[in-house]
């Protein structure tokens, strides 16, 4: 009996030094409000496909690959850590990435059965990056082009604190442009990462 008293009074104690949970509105992993019924479905069916869909050669995975789920890099739809870095090699230059036919950028470091994963070529430099977080991504996808730009103010002419611009950036070419894209001397309007050095999620030609 007196085992469990302590027991619990040690649990008891425990609780008072863990931190509160985060207020319901500062929780990022869930839908926004004011969803129809409709549109929660989709809101589920999505989460559940990014967060606990396998991939397996059945499903097209493979014969290289970086991981068999969305949420394995981006666990809780919120940024990787350091088990789930990203490899990217080769140096683009005025030349172009001169290791693309070795499989860059993207180092795909597993296989399925009977494949050999690629490996980092001799004499490619690269870098290791942290898989970005996904909340919001959404929303930003909806912003046009010509939003963007109208709100520009890299002088900050307001004078709001806020100077900023777009960054311009040329499409890989396994990518597509996005429909009623602005362009600039050949270059599109870049969105993600934290630079915004990348386009939207395109389809891969």
């Amino acid at each position: 009996m007196g085992c469990l008293v302590t027991t619990i009074a040690l649990f008891l104690a425990c609780e008072k030094l863990l931190p509160k949970g985060p207020a319901e509105e500062d929780i990022l992993d869930g839908p926004v409000e004011g969803l129809t019924g409709e549109q929660s479905l989709q809101f589920i069916r999505g989460d559940v496909a990014f967060n606990d869909d396998i991939f397996t050669p059945d499903k097209g995975l493979g014969p290289l690959f970086v991981a068999t789920s969305c949420g394995t890099c981006h666990a809780g739809d919120g940024k990787g850590h350091p088990f789930s870095t990203l490899t990217r090699f080769g140096q683009t230059d005025s030349t172009g990435n001169k290791f693309l036919h070795a499989g860059g950028p993207q180092l795909q470091h597993r296989a399925i059965g009977n494949y050999q994963p690629e490996q980092i070529p001799p004499g490619a430099t690269f870098s290791k990056f942290t898989p970005p977080a996904n909340t919001g991504l959404g929303f930003l996808d909806a912003v046009s082009d010509d939003d963007l730009l109208a709100h520009a103010d890299p002088l900050d002419l307001d004078g709001d604190g806020i100077s900023g611009k777009p960054n311009w950036i040329a499409i890989p070419a396994y990518l597509y442009e996005r429909p009623q894209a602005a362009t600039r001397q050949g270059k599109y309007i870049g969105r993600f990462g934290k630079k915004q050095q990348l386009m939207t999620c395109c389809t891969k030609r």
